[in-house]
């Protein structure tokens, strides 16, 4: 009798059962969608610290992007920061695009916002992995030989929060003290999940997050 039980249960009942268990999942999804994924955005969120430090950091890497000197100049101009420095790739002819003097370019750029060439600092660094944490030491090292005691860190909203931790636990070991100053770019927490793009940089970012953490680098 246990055994008849058993065997119609496995027959009759189960893929009711699991068509109801998707349909169920499907409908809570559908409902707090809204909710959840903006959400999934937002914890690797940090706003903005606007407060007036030493300097301000671009990161920088095989690429600068607009974004990252519009809103370099816009933090320069309020005043947050007297002292610019950015992060390039120590062999200068590697770069993501393949454009020959591409340091040269950025400084005009920057001359052309209206920096003064006093204004900032090219800190050529080896590029390795993990990036941000070898990018924020060298920062860190710098910072300590200029005697620098606080800095803002530029970065877009999706790698702020584990960009700022790996700089503010460096800066700590140092007296130092560093403050997020963070952007938005097209990819945003309404739109992330409707692209391929934004589907790997969030992806991405909580799986860092999670090496950064478990490794004790933030």
């Amino acid at each position: 009798m246990g055994t008849l039980f058993i065997h119609k249960t496995k027959r009759y009942l189960r893929w009711p059962f699991k068509l109801l268990f998707l349909v169920s999942f499907v409908l809570v999804f559908w409902f707090v969608k809204p909710f959840l994924l903006p959400a999934i955005a937002d914890f690797l969120y940090i706003p903005s610290v606007e407060k007036k430090c030493d300097l301000l950091i671009i990161n920088g890497g095989y690429f600068i992007s607009s974004y990252e000197l519009n809103q370099a100049h816009i933090a320069w101009e309020k005043g947050l920061a007297k002292n610019l420095v950015v992060v390039i790739n120590e062999n200068h002819n590697v770069n993501l695009i393949g454009i020959d003097d591409y340091d040269q370019r950025i400084r005009d750029a920057l001359l052309m916002m209206g920096f003064a060439s006093e204004d900032f600092v090219f800190l050529p660094v080896h590029f390795e992995s993990p990036y941000t944490l070898h990018v924020a030491r060298a920062v860190t090292d710098y910072c300590v030989q200029q005697h620098y005691e606080s800095a803002l860190i530029l970065c877009d909203s999706f790698h702020i929060r584990r960009t700022f931790l790996t700089y503010q636990k460096e800066f700590r070991k140092y007296d130092m003290e560093a403050f997020p100053y963070t952007y938005s770019i097209i990819i945003t927490r309404n739109n992330w999940w409707k692209s391929s793009n934004g589907l790997r940089r969030v992806l991405e970012e909580y799986l860092k997050l999670a090496v950064y953490w478990y490794r004790g680098y933030i």
